[in-house]
């Protein structure tokens, strides 16, 4: 009888991220962050933790590129957020409903967007590049490229555009704390960060 367990694909990646936070990030935890774009001197300051503080105090936030594949980093922060009690809206454009919620087609789909929503991207760099002129366009300026979504060519068209961007290594999984187990229908949220 096999017993069910973590899958290895599940289990190497973060195997490797942890490798990496001991051996490359000793001293000081995992604040790899970066910002780019907006000319004032002041958000060229803000460090990378006060701008995931900044990020996580939206109202509601947005996943573009959610998928319904749980072993996908799309699905997963997307269930990060509803584990946190957070209000979320995935954005996919060919599915109709992810993890019991209704999906937007693009960033200007999402209901009552406005420009203090949260936006994690977790997209192929050339579909980043996209999003983020939707989000320029709407106004947007809480971006969170996690892991995989950000390009040089991502990052000079957030530059182009004077968007600050976080990017360069931070997660939400990380930041928020995640339990993979964890399903939309199989509890209530945690609690709200």
């Amino acid at each position: 009888k096999m017993q069910k367990g973590p899958c290895l694909s599940q289990v190497v990646p973060l195997l490797l991220l942890s490798i990496l936070l001991i051996f490359v990030f000793p001293v000081g935890g995992f604040c790899m962050g970066s910002t780019l774009g907006r000319a004032s001197s002041s958000s060229l300051k803000m460090s990378t933790q006060s701008l995931i503080q900044d990020f996580l105090q939206a109202d509601k936030f947005a996943v573009v590129g959610a998928s319904d594949k749980r072993n996908k980093f799309g699905n997963k922060i997307l269930r990060c957020y509803q584990q946190h009690g957070l209000s979320v809206t995935p954005v996919n454009p060919i599915k109709k409903e992810i993890e019991g919620l209704e999906v937007a087609k693009t960033l200007a789909d999402v209901p009552d967007i406005s420009p203090d929503i949260g936006v994690s991207i977790i997209t192929s760099p050339a579909i980043t590049e996209e999003v983020l002129e939707q989000a320029a366009a709407l106004g947007v300026r809480r971006l969170w490229l996690q892991p995989g979504a950000e390009s040089s060519a991502v990052l000079a068209k957030a530059q182009e555009l004077q968007q600050t961007v976080i990017y360069g290594g931070p997660c939400l999984l990380v930041q928020l704390g995640y339990d993979n187990s964890w399903t939309h229908d199989s509890s209530p949220p945690s609690s709200k960060i």
